[in-house]
């Protein structure tokens, strides 16, 4: 029989905390409790591995002007000993929307980066801020720790153009360049 969990937001005074439970036949065990801040959103993803589960979430870290990505990893089959939670992201991206998928030997973590347009437009006449969106994508281990990017998948499970993708994301989120490679 499969493992079932849950997790939600709960309003905890002047920030989040996102709550993980365990849930066996009609008992919920509530196990790992993760503070988020109080920006504008409420986007988290939680998976389970074979040893630990991985918890994402975005939030603007301190002092920044921006949101980014956090990442805490708990035990799989207690759904407990969170690890503290650490931003993935680089300083100054403007990252939000994180999505995980699991993987042989990890996990997928995907997010959207934004960057502003850098014109001169009147504001009074548009309905949204324009920007240059893009997915980012970056693989973990099984441990929900950034894995490198070796042919060491299982079964070489990820094909050359996946990892070719995956290569040019992090150039770019770590260079900042804005043409895409052919």
């Amino acid at each position: 029989m499969g493992v079932l969990g849950a997790a939600l937001l709960e309003p905890t005074g002047a920030s989040r905390t996102l709550r993980i439970a365990r849930i066996d036949g009609e008992t919920v065990h509530w196990a790992s409790e993760l503070q988020q801040g109080v920006d504008e959103s409420m986007a988290f993803d939680v998976v389970l591995g074979n040893e630990r589960g991985v918890a994402v979430w975005d939030d603007v870290p301190k002092d920044c002007e921006v949101s980014g990505v956090y990442l805490s990893s708990f035990k799989a089959d207690t759904f407990g000993s969170p690890t503290p939670a650490r931003v993935l992201t680089l300083p100054g991206i403007d990252a939000d929307s994180p999505r995980l998928v699991v993987r042989p030997g990890g996990f997928w973590l995907f997010w959207l980066v934004r960057r502003p347009q850098e014109t001169d437009y009147d504001a009074r006449y548009r309905a949204e801020d324009i920007a240059y969106r893009w997915l980012e994508v970056v693989p973990l281990d099984d441990s929900g720790v950034m894995a490198a990017l070796r042919n060491e998948t299982p079964n070489n499970s990820c094909t050359e153009r996946e990892r070719e993708r995956v290569q040019w994301s992090i150039r770019q989120s770590s260079t900042r360049a804005s043409t895409r490679p052919a």
